[in-house]
């Protein structure tokens, strides 16, 4: 369930949607990123910590293969990465996903002397850079389609 909308994008005739063979897989690690973020966040009051170190862990390693991902997803588009980074929508997965949502919570997860607001701040990052990534993928296909026609 969680990599099926880019199992669905990816068989669809929209450029850069079938351009590619790994939404897949960039949709499955940014549910596994994004889902133990939530439960790092919803858990972080209550949990023993030995749990939340568990989490934090599992969380690091799904946002590394999200972000090998996400690089592979633009080096895989060949000369249509251009076009994508170039489009605002391009722009805000490079930012928010990439800046925001995956190389600053793992460089937070990596300096390991964080507290509770740290986590919650890692929490949220992740989160925000999920629902972007989602976003800017659905969006870029249409935009730069009509962006062509015009």
């Amino acid at each position: 369930m969680a990599s099926y909308t880019g199992v669905l994008l990816s068989a669809s005739n929209q450029p850069f949607w079938s351009d590619t063979r790994l939404l897949g897989g960039l949709f499955l690690a940014s549910a596994a990123a994004t889902g133990t973020a939530l439960m790092l966040l919803l858990r972080l009051p209550s949990a023993a910590p030995s749990s939340l170190v568990r989490l934090a862990w599992v969380n690091a390693w799904a946002l590394g293969l999200e972000l090998v991902l996400l690089v592979g997803f633009f080096v895989s588009l060949g000369g249509l990465a251009a076009p994508l980074l170039q489009s605002p929508y391009g722009k805000l997965l490079l930012v928010v996903t990439g800046l925001l949502g995956l190389v600053i919570p793992l460089v937070l997860h990596l300096a390991r002397g964080w507290g509770k607001w740290t986590t919650a701040l890692l929490c949220l990052l992740v989160l925000i850079g999920g629902f972007e990534m989602r976003y800017s993928l659905l969006m870029v296909a249409q935009h730069l389609v009509v962006a062509g026609r015009s």
